[in-house]
């Protein structure tokens, strides 16, 4: 995984690859916790030493992108804003 740091205003691209397991609490989190990625969250950047409230990109067509890596594994693509 690429860790962006964590600017407000900025945006941050964010690559993980999840096994099958990860990718189904993923979705869960995204679905309930995150209300199909309306609600911020927090991000915690351990090279700053700080948190930030991170959203999914309102301006992109889609709040993530996910693509096969091998039968057991999946490479999920996103795109964060930083929120003041």
């Amino acid at each position: 995984m690429t860790r962006p740091k964590g600017t407000v205003g900025e945006k941050m691209s964010m690559t993980f690859v999840m096994t099958l397991d990860q990718w189904a609490q993923f979705r869960q989190f995204w679905k309930v916790g995150l209300n199909g990625g309306v609600i911020p969250f927090n991000y915690f950047d351990p090279d700053l030493n700080e948190f930030f409230d991170v959203r999914f990109d309102p301006s992109a067509s889609e709040d993530f992108s996910v693509k096969e890596r091998g039968p057991l594994h999946r490479e999920v693509s996103m795109t964060w804003e930083v929120l003041p």
